[in-house]
């Protein structure tokens, strides 16, 4: 997941305008592959795990997932929505599937929530939301989800 943000802006930057892109990368140390898609027409990943959905009324901008069927990745999208009713529905699935708030924090014009499991290789999110500047009314989420490991997407 590290390698797959931080060469994010090199492959939107690479591909160029147009509709959406879809890239491939294979990790050369562990040889795992992340897809990147980022463009108009980017639908939701099969590996959403059931706490961690796209919210209602979203267009996704980007998409970043590891691995054929492993539960991890990270989606961003934009929504016209008041920044703390999105933290709340996170929360709330969050909860729901028990996982417990690690952090919590607003810095600026940013929230920002972190909730897991107990112990490694277990189920996490962090939700980053903030307000886009340019546009009145518009959100933008960044969602970066973790299934617990062994278990198959559940959303």
């Amino acid at each position: 997941m590290r390698n797959a943000i931080i060469i994010l802006p090199l492959l939107l930057a690479a591909c160029g305008g147009g509709d959406g892109i879809e890239k491939q990368v294979r990790d050369p140390e562990t040889g795992e592959t992340t897809t990147v898609r980022a463009g108009s027409g980017v639908k939701a990943p099969d590996n959403l795990p059931v706490y961690a959905p796209i919210y209602r009324g979203a267009t996704i901008e980007t998409s970043i997932t590891n691995g054929a069927g492993a539960g991890k990745g990270l989606i961003s999208f934009s929504v016209t929505e008041d920044p703390q009713t999105i933290i709340d529905f996170y929360r709330k699935r969050g909860a729901d599937a028990g996982l417990k708030v690690m952090t919590e924090a607003t810095v600026g014009g940013a929230r920002m929530l972190a909730m897991g499991g107990e112990g490694d290789g277990s189920a996490a999110m962090q939700v980053t939301v903030t307000t886009d500047e340019e546009e009145a009314g518009l959100t933008r989420v960044s969602l970066v989800y973790v299934a617990p490991d062994g278990d198959p997407p559940e959303g």
